[in-house]
């Protein structure tokens, strides 16, 4: 089976023991609205063989900061994300 998540935020807090002890795959779009939580996220990109991280960045709508557009820029840039 191939499962996959959409928006997840702080993945430390998933346990992954079933997928770990399958041969399910999952994969996670980890999302982030500042820069500190982004590269919280680049410390756990790599995790096991059956569990694929992609990260996202944006600016949340809820909490807009047009001071991220720069950062997000930067990203872009970078092909960080």
């Amino acid at each position: 089976m191939f499962y996959f998540d959409s928006h997840v935020h702080s993945i430390e807090k998933y346990d992954f023991t079933n997928f770990l002890l399958s041969d399910d795959v999952l994969m996670l779009c980890a999302v982030s609205s500042n820069l500190t939580e982004f590269n919280s996220l680049s410390k756990t990109q790599e995790l096991k063989q059956n569990i694929i991280l992609k990260k996202a960045f944006g600016i949340h709508p809820w909490n807009t900061d047009y001071n991220q557009l720069s950062i997000l820029k930067y990203l872009l840039d970078k092909k960080a994300i």
